[in-house]
C-alpha cells in the first residue's frame, strides 16, 4: 500500500466504505467501481478483503479489534505467543522498535515500558500502525517515520532496550541470510547501537548458523531459539548491560506453558544400551539449539546414536516437547527385506522420516508405492555402529 491509499482508509468515509464492501470479491469491486470512486480508497479496501480471512487467522487480536493491514506486512508478521515471550526478557523505561512494521512485537511490549517509539521508514506503514495503535488504546506511543539509525544518531539519550528485526529481504524480494546484507546493518551500525542502548534484543533467521552469533556478538548476553507449534521462528540474541553470558537455550511455544531447555554443560549423555521401546524426537528449537543432551537429561533418556537426533526410552512421555513414537520393529537397512515386511505387515501408508540417511524420502516412497499417514511411520536412519536401519513406528498423540 501507499501513503494515499491509507489516508484514504483512516476516514469516517473510508472505514465506511470499509464495512460497506468487506464481504465483497475484491476484484469485482476494482472493476464494478473503477471511475466512480477514489481509486486510493478502493485499492485501499480492496486490499483490506484480500487481508481479512489471513488477519483472523494470523493475528485474531488485530482482527477483533477491525485493525487495518498490509497483506505483504501481515505475512511477515511475527505470530503473537512470540512477541509475547519476549516480554519475559524485555521490560523497563523506554523502547525502542527500530524496525516497526506491523507494529506486533511494539504493541506486545508496549505494555513493560513507559515510553515507546516506534520507528518504521514506509509512510503508508507507519501511518497504518497510528491507526491500528489507537484502536487498541495504545495513543502514548511515539511514531518515527524516517530510518531509524538516523534517528538514534539524532537521540541525546540511549534508550532502555532497542529491539531490531533486520529486514531479510531485498526490492526484489530476494532473501537475505547474512546480518550485513540486511538492513538495518547491526554488523556496521554496531557501535551506533551500543551508544544508543543500554540493553538490545535482535531477531535473527532460523537459518543463521549459531556459531556465527557468538563471533559477530562476543558480548552477547543471551542466544534463544524460539520455535512455535514444531516450526523454529527465530534466534533472540540480547546484548544487555551488566549481565554475563548465559548459556544458549531452546524455548518452545505453543504447548501450554513455555518449556525452556537450557544447555547444562552436562556432555553427550549415554547411547541406548538396550533395544528400545521408544523413540523420541526432539523440537526443532532444541535441535537448532544443540542442547539434546540437556534435554535427555531432563527426561531420563539414552541416545540412540552418538551423532543423531533421536533419544531412547521404555515409557512415553506426555510432557515431551517434540514427536514420541511407539516401535513396532527395528530392521536391518535391505531394499529388499524392507518390501517383504511392508507387505507381510500390510503396510501401504506411512509417513516418512529420514536423518542420516542417503535416499530421499520421496525416492523411499516411489520405491514401495507408499501413500500418506498420519500414525504409521518408517524412520530411515543409522544407529550408534553406523549401520541403516529402518524403524516402523506408531506416533503417539498427546
Amino acid at each position: 500500500m501507499i501513503e494515499a491509499e491509507v489516508l484514504a482508509l483512516c476516514t469516517p468515509e473510508g472505514d465506511r466504505f470499509l464495512r460497506d464492501h468487506l464481504n465483497e470479491s475484491p476484484d469485482r469491486l476494482l472493476l464494478a467501481l473503477h471511475g466512480r470512486v477514489d481509486p486510493f480508497l478502493l485499492r485501499a479496501v480492496a486490499e483490506q478483503i484480500r487481508c481479512r480471512d489471513k488477519l483472523a487467522a494470523k493475528q485474531p487480536h488485530f482482527a477483533k479489534v477491525g485493525a487495518l493491514a498490509e497483506l505483504s506486512v501481515l505475512e511477515q508478521s511475527t505470530p503473537r505467543e512470540v512477541a509475547l515471550y519476549r516480554t519475559t526478557i524485555m521490560n523497563g523505561s523506554s523502547l525502542c522498535d527500530c524496525t516497526g512494521g506491523m507494529g506486533v512485537d511494539t504493541l506486545a511490549l508496549s505494555d513493560g515500558f513507559e515510553w515507546v517509539t516506534f520507528c518504521e521508514i514506509d509512510p503508508a506503514r507507519a501511518h497504518l500502525f497510528a491507526h491500528n495503535a489507537s484502536l487498541f488504546g495504545k495513543t502514548s506511543i511515539a511514531v518515527h517515520c524516517g530510518d531509524s539509525m538516523a534517528f538514534l544518531r539524532s537521540c541525546e539519550k540511549p534508550f532502555h532496550w532497542l529491539f531490531i528485526d533486520p529486514a531479510r529481504r531485498n526490492g526484489e524480494g530476494k532473501r537475505f541470510i547474512s546480518l550485513e546484507e540486511s538492513l538495518p546493518d547491526v554488523i556496521g551500525e554496531a557501535r551506533l547501537l551500543r551508544e544508543k542502548s543500554h540493553n538490545m534484543a535482535i531477531k535473527i533467521s532460523p537459518a543463521f548458523d549459531i556459531s556465527m552469533i557468538y563471533k559477530q556478538f562476543e558480548d552477547c548476553s543471551r542466544v534463544v531459539v524460539i520455535s512455535l507449534h514444531g516450526e523454529v521462528r527465530e534466534i533472540l540474541v540480547t546484548v544487555e548491560q551488566d549481565v554475563p553470558v548465559a548459556p544458549i537455550r531452546a524455548v518452545i511455544l505453543g504447548q501450554g506453558e513455555p518449556v525452556e531447555v537450557i544447555e547444562d554443560g552436562g556432555g553427550v549423555v549415554a547411547i541406548c544400551a538396550e533395544e528400545p521401546r521408544w523413540l523420541f524426537e526432539p523440537d526443532p528449537a532444541i535441535i537448532k539449539a544443540g542442547v539434546i543432551d540437556s534435554l535427555a537429561r531432563m527426561y531420563a533418556l539414552s541416545r540412540w546414536s552418538t551423532s543423531g537426533v533421536f533419544l531412547c526410552g521404555s515409557e512415553s512421555i506426555p510432557s515431551f516437547p517434540g514427536r514420541q513414537f511407539k516401535i513396532t520393529k527395528i530392521l536391518p537397512w535391505q531394499r529388499k527385506e524392507i518390501g517383504r515386511y511392508l507387505v507381510q505387515n500390510r503396510i501401504t501408508a506411512a509417513a516418512i522420516i529420514r536423518r542420516d540417511f542417503p535416499l530421499k524420502p520421496e525416492e523411499i516412497r516411489a520405491q514401495y508405492k507408499l501413500a500418506e499417514s498420519s500414525s504409521q511411520f518408517l524412520i530411515f536412519t543409522a544407529d550408534s555402529r553406523g549401520s541403516r536401519v529402518v524403524i516402523n513406528c506408531v506416533k503417539w498423540y498427546k
